[in-house]
């Protein structure tokens, strides 16, 4: 009933159940359960997750299947743009969430990070923008995440945003066991490169 900003959606294969989150207008994240039967959803009541007012630009969320449940990844309102982290649980037809950690505490204003699940080490890469491009491993524990280090990553050039902010998007490659990800150098090309974390 209010202004949104780039509502986000994944699938939980566990519950086989949708999740929107949406970021409101500079406000809190909330979040709505959808269930689909034949062509028709229906959805549970909207939860407003509170916490960190959300920089209206896209977040990003990954399902976890080792333990079925969804981190999702967002950079906020304050000052020094930090980007936090926090997982959410499907319930029935509600979702909850646990408490925010920092992902970055001095994000680079405008610039989106990104989270995807790898099923090789069964926890969720986040990739960021903090004076250049870095990761950090995530693992869920009960509705907590843990964070590795904060590493760069070597690419060969620097990664540019895309008009919303975006940085990086990826998949998973069974294959090598590993992602793939792909950025823009902001020079008419593309980059594709593989990477494989432990």
């Amino acid at each position: 009933n209010s202004t949104t900003y780039h509502t986000e959606v994944g699938y939980d294969s566990n519950a086989n159940k949708v999740l929107f989150l949406n970021t409101g207008n500079q406000d809190s994240l909330r979040g709505r359960v959808g269930t689909i039967s034949g062509t028709d959803i229906s959805l549970g009541t909207e939860v407003d997750f509170g916490g960190s007012a959300m920089y209206p630009v896209p977040g990003s969320l990954t399902f976890d299947s080792n333990v079925n449940k969804f981190v999702f990844v967002y950079g906020t309102s304050s000052a020094a743009r930090p980007y936090n982290a926090r997982t959410m649980t499907i319930s029935g037809t509600s979702v909850s969430a646990g408490s925010e950690v920092t992902l970055a505490s001095s994000g680079e204003s405008n610039l989106v990070p990104y989270v995807i699940f790898d099923p090789s080490i069964n926890k969720a890469v986040a990739l960021f923008m903090e004076n250049g491009p870095k990761f950090r491993l995530l693992t869920i524990s009960g509705t907590s995440l843990t964070q590795g280090t904060t590493t760069a990553i070597p690419f060969t050039t620097t990664p540019v945003s895309g008009i919303n902010g975006e940085i990086f998007s990826s998949c998973v490659d069974p294959d090598t066991a590993g992602i793939v990800i792909c950025y823009s150098t902001g020079t008419a090309e593309t980059r594709i490169t593989p990477a494989k974390f432990s």
